[in-house]
């Protein structure tokens, strides 16, 4: 009988626990998203106001860089 007893209090510590790590787990899961809709709200301003366009075209590759690495590409294939 104290077995029983003993295994219902294991199971129910055991529940206990994981509702707890639930708890933390979507804490940290709200403040990610939080972060990264922040991010993604920043980045609409900045394409809004196009400093993001000056940005992309600063670090856009040569064309003849991507012309070697598809003929290199083209070359290993065959």
């Amino acid at each position: 009988m104290n077995n029983i007893a003993d295994d219902l209090i294991n199971k129910l510590n055991q529940l206990v626990e994981k509702q707890e790590n639930k708890g933390v787990s979507n804490i940290d899961f709200k403040e990610k998203r939080k972060k990264h809709y922040n991010e993604y709200k920043m980045l609409q301003k900045l394409r809004k106001s196009g400093t993001l366009d000056d940005i992309d075209e600063e670090y856009k590759p040569d064309n003849k860089d991507s012309n070697c690495d598809n003929s290199n590409m083209n070359e290993s294939e065959e």
